[in-house]
């Protein structure tokens, strides 16, 4: 089973393994992880009680919707958990990590099945 960020024009974005933990994410974002049903992934919209895969919804759709994940998930880290407070009480091998990460999503409209196939990368804990 599979959950992911269902954004307010109706396309999953970031995915979980399973739900995440109350609290670790705003309640606003909390309420808008959902449950996908078998096969559905990123790109996918939900749109009027039923699922569109990218395919379905259209090449350039998915594409604006890939890079809008993207960058989402990169203000996320600037704000979230790159900011100078944070960013200060990090160890070397910690910001390493979050410099990969960022340029991994960077890096996702370079993929080989992008849009269609999007492989995000899992954010450092």
């Amino acid at each position: 089973m599979m959950y992911g960020y269902l954004g307010t024009d109706g396309i999953v974005g970031e995915l979980f393994a399973e739900r995440p933990p109350e609290g670790r994410y705003h309640e606003t974002y909390m309420s808008r992880i959902t449950e996908l049903p078998e096969a559905a992934g990123a790109g996918w919209r939900y749109d009027g009680g039923e699922w569109l895969s990218p395919r379905e919804a259209g090449r350039g759709e998915a594409e604006a919707a890939v890079r809008m994940e993207r960058n989402r998930l990169l203000d996320r880290c600037d704000t979230v958990y790159c900011n100078a407070a944070n960013w200060e009480l990090m160890d070397g091998e910690e910001k390493a990590a979050w410099h990969v990460y960022k340029q991994k999503l960077r890096d996702v409209t370079e993929q080989a099945g992008f849009p269609y196939e999007t492989v995000w990368p899992e954010t450092p804990q």
